[in-house]
């Protein structure tokens, strides 16, 4: 069910995608190629404009990054099993209707240890993955779709369902974010193919999951034409050397999805037996009948009090994305992106071409309390910042576009040339009259002067 109810029903919501590898099959409902969004989605899923010839508008336009929160359930299957647990046994709740997150210091609930943090969307202990998928997640797929690139993050401690929230578990109902983005994607009328490719972050080095986990170059392109500052100038992130494989069918996508994640470093932690080591960026290249766009999906590894090498590395990593928001935040002139393998890699999605979200995962139990509050805050800073997004161009459409320019400019340039034309006449004209008025002057005089002399 959407979790903000709007009538008539929400038709991306009533329509489950379609089943993927491993998952046990089912019936697959098309998903309506304009369906309307449930309210909570729509009212940041905010389409292309068209422009004054009737093209999607390709200038860039202000987009805040959005952020959800996601209490884990039960001692169950993940982040979405069980029912919540009974009074005592939880310090946080989240408001479904209000994007609040109320968190307690201690068990006992007291107004004057709470603390409230605002979110663009809240799923309590007892939300499915499909609430967050709807409200979450489908918005950026349809940005994809429509040519704008985007970006998903999961951030929270070790252990709170940030992978079981992207990925899943074994059920076909409790499939993750990510295999829902690609049946959503490769089911859409508007869908041609996509390129693939699936890269960790492992003591911070790129690895390519989808080839023996070789190592990849993170390089940044600026667009130095452009005026202004280094940092508002328009970058490109591009992996050199990384596995981009083009396929055409959902299951294609599901099987390179599922074989990355085979290849990924996981390790045995206090919270969690098959704890994700490293940060995961799985990168969709979606290509439509109009338009090309990236879906990323980042699933951020957690922080940890161990001091082993891979511990360390991740926690500092995620020091370095904190400092890279906050400095973003407050607007510094210099933000250090190159300081960790991770914010370079990511620099476009936090401050670029990107519609971004952040899905923040967090523990229910008191005994996290403190980490609860540092992820929440974290959210806070997020939420505040804003990326600078346009409709991708294909290379025809770039062309089209700049033939339409260089006519308008022709017919620009021929209005002026024709208007120094007529200037050019006007001032013949205007130096003949003032030729003609100085003979006349000079008759005049010649004229007064003979009559002067005869008297």
């Amino acid at each position: 069910a959407c979790l903000a109810r709007v009538d008539p029903p929400c038709l991306a919501c009533s329509a489950l995608p379609g089943p993927s590898p491993p998952f046990p099959s089912r019936p697959r409902p098309a998903l309506p190629a304009a369906a309307p969004l449930c309210a909570r989605s729509q009212w940041w899923a905010r389409p292309a404009q068209a422009g004054p010839d009737g093209s999607l508008a390709w200038a860039l336009h202000a987009m805040r990054v959005k952020t959800f929160a996601r209490v884990r359930g039960g001692k169950g299957e993940g982040a979405g099993a069980g029912q919540a647990s009974a009074a005592g046994d939880t310090c946080v709740l989240a408001d479904h209707r209000t994007g609040m997150v109320t968190v307690w210091s201690k068990a006992a609930r007291t107004t004057a240890r709470e603390q409230r943090f605002a979110f663009d969307g809240a799923f309590g202990r007892d939300a499915g993955q499909s609430e967050v998928f709807e409200c979450a997640v489908l918005p950026l797929v349809t940005a994809s779709l429509q040519g704008i690139n985007s970006t998903l993050f999961a951030y929270g401690q070790t252990g709170s369902g940030k992978t079981f929230s992207c990925t899943g578990g074994a059920s076909y109902d409790s499939r993750g974010v990510i295999p829902r983005a690609i049946s959503a994607a490769f089911e859409d009328p508007r869908f041609v193919s996509a390129k693939v490719s699936y890269v960790e972050v492992y003591n911070e080095e790129v690895l390519d999951l989808l080839n023996g986990r070789e190592k990849v170059d993170v390089l940044t392109c600026v667009d130095r034409s452009e005026l202004g500052s280094r940092r508002s100038r328009r970058s490109s992130v591009h992996m050199k050397n990384v596995t981009e494989l083009l396929v055409r069918k959902e299951e294609e996508a599901l099987d390179l999805f599922f074989r990355g994640n085979m290849a990924r470093s996981t390790g045995s932690t206090s919270l969690n037996l098959f704890s994700s080591r490293s940060h995961c960026v799985f990168v969709i290249e979606l290509q439509t009948t109009e338009h090309v766009a990236k879906l990323n999906m980042v699933d951020l590894a957690g922080s940890e009090r161990t001091q082993d090498t891979t511990s360390k590395h991740i926690n500092l990593s995620l020091h370095f994305l904190e400092q890279v928001v906050m400095g973003l935040q407050v607007n510094k002139a210099h933000v250090g992106f190159r300081n960790s393998a991770m914010t370079a890699l990511l620099r476009e999605s936090l401050c670029g071409n990107s519609q971004t979200a952040f899905l923040v995962t967090l523990h229910p139990e008191p005994h996290y309390h403190s980490e609860t509050i540092s992820s929440c805050r974290f959210a806070q800073r997020c939420r505040s910042l804003s990326t600078q997004i346009s409709v991708n161009e294909t290379m025809e459409q770039k062309v089209a576009r700049l033939e339409r320019e260089n006519s308008a400019l022709r017919r620009d340039l021929g209005l002026a040339l024709e208007g120094l034309r007529e200037h050019d006449k006007v001032r013949e004209m205007l130096q003949d009259m003032l030729a003609q008025m100085d003979q006349d002057a000079c008759d005049t005089i010649s004229c007064e002067a003979e009559f002067l002399d005869g008297r």
